[in-house]
């Protein structure tokens, strides 16, 4: 039965990581496939509170700051899950106060669903880890972006301190235990 577990597990590491995916079509985060954990929600609440622990984490790698803004984004919208029933709801509430810290530092609208906005981001990643700036500049454009993609490149490089992401990451981070 292990063995099952482990090859199915990855052959969708592998299934996530193989192509581009084509403009309009959806971006699935394969389990393990991103946050390289087994469990996803674990693995974003470490990532994140790694990557917003230090400011230096992420300087001059606007790949590693999408991923943490990426992380950031799904833990706020699993916080509103059955699973998290367990974890303070301060915590909750200070995850989409974090999220919603880096919509406004990013340019990202407000009210975009977060299916959306991670789907988004997952392909600015990709584009931006193979260099392809072209495609990266097409994803970064209204309705979802306000500010010019130079700028959000440029934040991305060297993201500015973001205290309510820092403490909401950082509190998950504690109340983690709580989802094992």
């Amino acid at each position: 039965m292990r063995a099952r577990v482990v090859a199915l597990a990855a052959a969708l590491v592998l299934a996530g990581s193989t192509g581009t995916p084509q403009a309009g079509q959806p971006v699935a985060q394969p389990p393990m496939g991103f946050f390289t954990w087994i469990d996803p929600d674990l693995g974003a609440v470490n990532e994140a509170s790694y990557a917003f622990g230090s400011r230096s984490v992420l300087r001059g790698d606007p790949v590693a700051a999408l991923r943490a803004v990426i992380c950031v984004e799904y833990l706020a919208a699993q916080g509103h899950s059955p699973r998290w029933v367990a974890v303070s709801p301060l915590t909750v509430m200070q995850l989409d106060d974090g999220r919603d810290e880096l919509r406004q530092t990013l340019g990202i609208a407000p009210n975009a669903p977060p299916p959306l906005v991670i789907d988004r981001l997952l392909r600015l990643t990709q584009n931006l880890h193979t260099g392809n700036m072209t495609a990266a500049r097409a994803l970064i454009r209204p309705p979802l972006f306000s500010l010019p993609s130079d700028q959000v490149f440029a934040l991305l490089t060297n993201l500015p301190r973001l205290p309510a992401t820092h403490a909401a990451t950082q509190w998950a981070m504690l109340q983690s235990m709580q989802l094992r």
